[in-house]
């Protein structure tokens, strides 16, 4: 499916065109979706509710994701790079996606280091260099109304 998609997804994608990519995926979309895209997924939003379709690179045949978000409940279902979901989709809380966001983001980086090389190593910093950074900013700001 991603071979003979990623030439449109180049362009605006309608929802229509959505439609039988998220059916495969076993996702559900329709016609009155407001669709949104960026670099990297495309997303379509009606009401409450919202899924996400990742973007391949180009030329890889890696699989991606179909994210549905509707409230309070999150569904993710890992697609082949045919856009076919390998597995069940999963249900998970909304703490739990971010935690596995920052954590894909972090092995990411170390994935591919060019992208962990546009800041020098001397300037990264500990969680501890970081913390106290951070209280010595909030002391600072709050200081600012002392004189109030």
């Amino acid at each position: 499916m991603w071979t003979r998609i990623r030439s449109i997804f180049r362009q605006t994608i309608t929802p229509n065109t959505l439609k039988g990519i998220a059916q495969r995926a076993g996702a559900w979309v329709d016609e009155t979706y407001k669709c949104v895209e960026t670099s990297r997924y495309t997303h379509a939003t009606k009401g409450q509710t919202r899924v996400w379709f990742s973007k391949p690179a180009v030329g890889s045949r890696s699989g991606g994701l179909v994210v549905e978000e509707n409230g309070g409940r999150i569904d993710i279902t890992v697609t082949d790079y045919r856009g076919f979901p390998v597995g069940k989709p999963v249900s998970i809380d909304p703490e739990v996606a971010q935690g596995m966001g920052a954590m894909l983001r972090s092995a990411a980086v170390r994935a591919m280091p060019s992208t962990g090389r546009k800041m020098d190593r001397i300037r990264w910093e500990t969680a501890s260099d970081q913390a106290r950074d951070i209280a010595d900013r909030a002391r600072f700001e709050a200081s600012l109304f002392d004189g109030i």
